[in-house]
């Protein structure tokens, strides 16, 4: 018997009947067999198109994951570059330093040496102010006696002298006004005059041994009783 002869059979099933027989089910009608293809295919076009989603975004994260190691790693070694960098560049000037102490201290031996020889020269010459006036180019503000007496006796041996002296070393000597001044203070009241002395002392040193008798003469003394 065929399913066919089954189905035209009008039978009446009890409530406790048990089929016997795998009975063919009912086709599916065109449109739902085209219905379940297309739904197949789009299942299958989004499961194509979610794929390669799915895997960059495995890669990013694994990337994103991997990245900061790479940053902190390429820091620290940046870090201790820098650091060799500051120790190198400490050293170098802690040498610039020592070599720039050393040539200090042989600049100032040197000048030192360079001074006293100068000054051991000029003084045969100058006046210990003149001599430092030369050495440090300070303005001369105050001049001491012997300055004084010397310019009074170069100035009255010879005034053209005196004015040629200034005008080839200026600041050396005092101005003629000056002079004037200096010797407008002069006491000649009766005694010893110590400034006339001194101005004899000084001439003294530029005269010969013969040019130097001195005659003392007095006029018109008179003692008077204690």
């Amino acid at each position: 018997m065929t399913g066919q002869s089954v189905l035209k059979i009008q039978v009446r099933l009890t409530a406790d009947a048990v089929p016997t027989l795998k009975l063919p089910t009912t086709k599916d009608s065109p449109s739902d067999t085209r219905g379940i293809r297309a739904d197949k295919r789009s299942r299958k076009r989004l499961l194509q198109d979610t794929e390669p989603s799915c895997s960059r975004a495995i890669h990013t994260e694994s990337d994103e994951q991997g990245e900061p190691l790479l940053s902190a790693r390429g820091l620290q070694q940046q870090f201790e570059e820098l650091q060799r960098q500051r120790d190198a560049l400490i050293t170098e000037k802690t040498n610039w330093e020592n070599e720039k102490t050393v040539l200090l201290k042989k600049a100032e031996s040197a000048f030192e040496r360079v001074t006293a020889t100068a000054r051991g020269i000029l003084s045969k010459t100058f006046s210990p102010t003149q001599v430092e006036y030369i050495l440090t180019g300070i303005p001369i503000r105050n001049w001491c006696k012997d300055d004084i007496s010397q310019a009074l006796t170069l100035h009255n041996l010879s005034p053209k002298a005196y004015k040629y002296l200034r005008c080839k070393c200026p600041g050396l000597w005092p101005s003629v006004a000056t002079l004037n001044r200096w010797a407008a203070k002069i006491s000649v009241e009766p005694g010893l005059l110590h400034s006339v002395l001194g101005l004899l002392n000084h001439k003294a040193s530029t005269l010969a041994i013969e040019d130097r008798i001195c005659v003392l003469s007095f006029d018109e003394c008179s003692i008077a009783h204690a």
